[in-house]
């Protein structure tokens, strides 16, 4: 039956290949058709797992553009990990990356105006979508976030502000689930969702995301969402402040000074020395006893560098010798010296 389904997809494919106006060519690696716009790549016989598309083919009709991915372009292409598409495309065909199930991150710009239905279905390892802000719409991520209920981090270069360094958000998208549940007496099938995903993707608006929405979201996360997300939104936010009210980030600092040890735990399993750095600059490690209580959840997780990194920062900010882990006020192992 799988084998069935499978050569079903396939001449589908093949069909649709084939409508495109013109006769498929080759180069290189990329099956293609030209048309009007410029080239339309309708196919692979590429390996790699970095595809890195090039956005103008040099044929024998001239330089042309590549703007656009056909539909089932690259299905069931599971090598790639990591897919970068050029600022010149602007529209991906319906089920493009379709069964694509080791890809991972994804690189496109806001120039892309179509997403068509089952463009990244079944990319279920999708999990880092950048986006080139050029045009300053939205259309291209409310394509990717249509099939999309899984935790995403999403970053944003907003190139459209001509602002140099150019201004970058990068936020956390949490997952959410929705279930089905019959009220028998009413007649009716309620919706019920769990995870705060769906109120952050409510976010979003024609140019991008409503960033003081998306902000107070965080309320919600807290009580819906897993500490690995919940530290994952405050390190993202706070990293890239992008149309970030004080109040809002004093949330985001409140929530990561409570969880001090939690954070550094989390950080250490997750070789994210730039967690600390993000703990550091937002003066959370001001205090003398939130540097021991990193220090002491860095030696439990006994990664050198990170524990090397706060006896470093103690002693550059604050001088003298951090206390071993056990080790009270009084002295080494809690014992009263003079």
């Amino acid at each position: 039956m799988a084998e069935q389904s499978s050569q079903w997809l396939q001449e589908l494919r093949g069909n649709m290949r084939y409508q495109k106006p013109g006769h498929t060519k080759i180069y290189q690696e990329y099956e293609y058709v030209v048309t009007s716009a410029g080239v339309t790549i309708v196919g692979s016989v590429g390996e790699e797992a970095c595809l890195e598309l090039p956005a103008f083919l040099p044929l024998e009709e001239g330089e042309l553009p590549v703007t656009a991915l056909a539909p089932y372009a690259f299905y069931d292409h599971r090598e790639l990990v990591q897919v970068k598409i050029p600022d010149s495309v602007s529209s991906l065909g319906d089920h493009c990356f379709y069964e694509c199930r080791n890809l991972e991150e994804l690189w496109l710009s806001d120039r892309i105006r179509d997403v068509e239905d089952g463009a990244f279905k079944n990319c279920e390892r999708l999990s880092r979508v950048r986006i080139r802000m050029l045009c300053h719409r939205s259309s291209c991520i409310k394509g990717i976030l249509r099939e999309q209920n899984r935790r995403l981090e999403l970053t944003l270069d907003h190139i459209w502000t001509g602002q140099e360094p150019v201004p970058r958000a990068r936020l956390i998208l949490p997952r959410y689930q929705l279930d089905y549940e019959a009220n028998v007496e009413a007649r009716i099938i309620n919706q019920i969702t769990y995870g705060s995903g769906i109120h952050y993707r409510e976010c979003l608006t024609e140019a991008d995301f409503d960033y003081r929405e998306y902000d107070r979201c965080f309320e919600v996360a807290q009580m819906q969402d897993t500490p690995d997300t919940l530290i994952r939104l405050c390190v993202c936010r706070l990293a890239y402040p992008w149309q970030l009210l004080p109040e809002r980030a004093r949330a985001y600092r409140e929530y990561l000074a409570r969880n001090l040890r939690q954070v550094v735990e989390w950080a250490c399993g997750r070789e994210r020395m730039d967690v600390l750095e993000v703990l550091a600059g937002q003066g959370l490690l001001e205090k003398e006893e939130q540097v021991q209580e990193a220090l002491d959840a860095a030696h439990a997780s006994g990664k050198i560098p990170y524990i090397s990194y706060l006896m470093e920062y103690r002693s550059r900010k604050m001088g003298g010798r951090a206390q071993e882990p056990g080790e009270g006020r009084c002295g080494r192992k809690g014992r009263f010296t003079l």
